[in-house]
């Protein structure tokens, strides 16, 4: 559960880095961890975000787990200044981005 939880703080720093790179300066995280699953939750508003961008992230979020290659990505993933947002995929079992009006969500979700 160890590397569970590190691993899902990784996809958490991902994800608020997405927000602040989009020019968000107000982000509420939940994190919501079971002996099964792990779920991230952020909120917060964004001004103006680019459609296509969400679109690209909504289809990374819900692209194939690949378990084969999840040892080498995990330690990519928010640990450095650049962003590794295409890796999450790789990460995650779903995910589910909402914009609406100024508000963006974002819900990701991990089995262990």
């Amino acid at each position: 559960m160890k590397d569970e939880k590190s691993k899902m703080l990784k996809i958490m720093n991902e994800l608020v880095r997405f927000y602040l790179k989009s020019g968000n300066h107000s982000v509420r995280i939940a994190l919501d961890l079971t002996d099964h699953e792990g779920i991230v939750s952020l909120e917060g508003c964004c001004t103006k975000i680019d459609e296509k961008k969400l679109e690209d992230l909504n289809d990374i979020l819900n692209s194939p787990r690949k378990d084969e290659a999840e040892e080498y990505y995990w330690n990519l993933v928010g640990s450095n200044d650049f962003s590794e947002i295409h890796l999450l995929g790789s990460l995650v079992n779903e995910g589910e981005v909402k914009y609406d009006g100024n508000v963006l969500k974002m819900r990701v979700k991990r089995y262990f």
